[in-house]
């Protein structure tokens, strides 16, 4: 069952493995990838989503400390702006 779990996790599950082959025999009907390959981007979401560690991981890391960066960020911009805003407002 886990080397199951593992082919399954490497190759892709039945769904993306079928989208694999039509992507192959539908060449000019599907658009072209991205960047990154089709398998690469659930790998990694599936990792952060899927597994305990990534749960906690995403739980208690990344959303926490991602989320208070993203609004220090987001003050700094805004008091800034707002000091642009008073400065032209002077002139």
């Amino acid at each position: 069952m886990i080397f199951r779990a593992g082919r399954t996790y490497t190759r892709g599950d039945q769904l993306l493995q079928i989208d694999r082959k039509l992507e192959d025999n539908l060449d000019y009907v599907l658009p072209a990838r991205g960047d990154l390959p089709a398998g690469v981007s659930p790998a990694f979401v599936g990792f952060f989503f899927a597994t305990r560690v990534g749960r906690f991981l995403t739980r208690f890391l990344i959303l926490p400390f991602g989320g208070a960066s993203w609004c220090w960020s987001f003050l700094i911009t805004a008091w800034a702006a707002a000091a642009q805003i008073r400065a032209s407002a002077r002139v």
